[in-house]
């Protein structure tokens, strides 16, 4: 971003954040969860209090997303690395004893982020959000859940983000991802692709033209979890930001193949106010959530002091 367009950005922020950013505060976020009803959902109630993820000196976790395996629930995240400034992707198992140590499973020259797992012709997949690299990726489980291999990379040409999965067949993936615009670094569109198998020439990817021609950037197309189920009816979980700031809020989109525009009209609004994580100060943006039948979860952005912000800057340019 040039320094003028940087400018522009301040200039619109509110006067506490404006501080903040000059006394070297760093957006920061961590991930918690809590045990998943249909009466307790995020969703309906619009409030809660969670239970955190193991926390690191080192790492911040967020873009949490569940997977479930033989009846446990392991939670994908983007573990980014403080001191190297740059996300890789983590694994925890949520027990009825607790959250697991947040294990480092994936890391590239390149930021990674909202890692998204499910099933495909009886292995195990990932597809993370790999922009960086001007990429969609697509990862194997050689060893569930810790031991990943890429077995796939699309080059589009256009940089794409946050990518859920629409539904699986059995030589098909369809997915419903996000392309970021050039100009406006928070604004997307959702756009829709379908990956497939054939065993002599492999992966391949073709776009929804119809779909994706009829999208338009804005502040609410970006996913910011699973498509989930409530209730029998399906919704796209989806993040909301301002020009200035980015993951203030979640909305849920009700989701069907005839919807030509997904967020145009919310089911849910859920901004931060009312989530509370165990021992992390009051949050100021959500930006992820997923649920599975035992567990929901999601992450809790605040501002966190960065007195060597600077210093680090110029010590990575070297």
């Amino acid at each position: 971003m040039s320094i003028t367009n940087k400018l522009k950005k301040i200039a619109k922020m509110d006067k506490k954040t404006v501080v903040k950013k000059l006394l070297s505060f760093d957006d920061v976020y961590v991930t918690g969860y809590r045990k998943y009803s249909d009466d307790t959902f995020l969703g309906i109630t619009g409030h809660g209090q969670f239970d955190v993820v193991p926390v690191s000196k080192r790492y911040w976790y967020a873009d949490p997303v569940l997977y479930t395996r033989n009846g446990s629930s392991y939670l994908f995240m983007e573990a980014f690395d403080k001191k190297k400034a740059i996300g890789t992707v983590a694994v925890t198992e949520l027990t009825v004893a607790g959250a697991t140590k947040p294990e480092i499973i994936i890391r590239e020259p390149f930021h990674m982020s909202f890692p998204m797992v499910f099933d495909f012709r009886g292995e195990t997949y990932m597809i993370p959000e790999t922009s960086a690299d001007d990429s969609i990726r697509l990862y194997k489980a050689v060893i569930f859940p810790d031991k990943w291999k890429n077995v796939k990379v699309f080059k589009l040409g256009r940089k794409f983000v946050d990518t859920a999965i629409i539904d699986v067949s059995e030589d098909t993936i369809r997915i419903l991802t996000c392309e970021i615009s050039p100009d406006r670094e928070y604004e997307c569109r959702f756009q829709k692709f379908t990956i497939s198998f054939d065993e002599e020439k492999g992966f391949s990817i073709e776009e929804d033209v119809k779909f994706n021609r009829a999208q338009e950037y804005d502040l609410k197309s970006r996913n910011g979890g699973n498509i989930l189920t409530y209730e029998g009816k399906r919704y796209v979980a989806a993040q909301e930001s301002k020009q200035t700031s980015y993951g203030i809020a979640m909305n849920f989109y009700p989701y069907s193949e005839e919807r030509m525009l997904l967020a145009d009209k919310a089911k849910w609004h859920i901004p931060a106010d009312d989530i509370i994580v165990k021992g992390a100060p009051k949050g100021d943006g959500v930006h992820s959530y997923c649920h599975n039948d035992a567990y929901e979860v999601i992450d809790l952005k605040y501002m966190e002091w960065n007195p060597l912000k600077y210093v680090k800057k110029v010590l990575r340019r070297h």
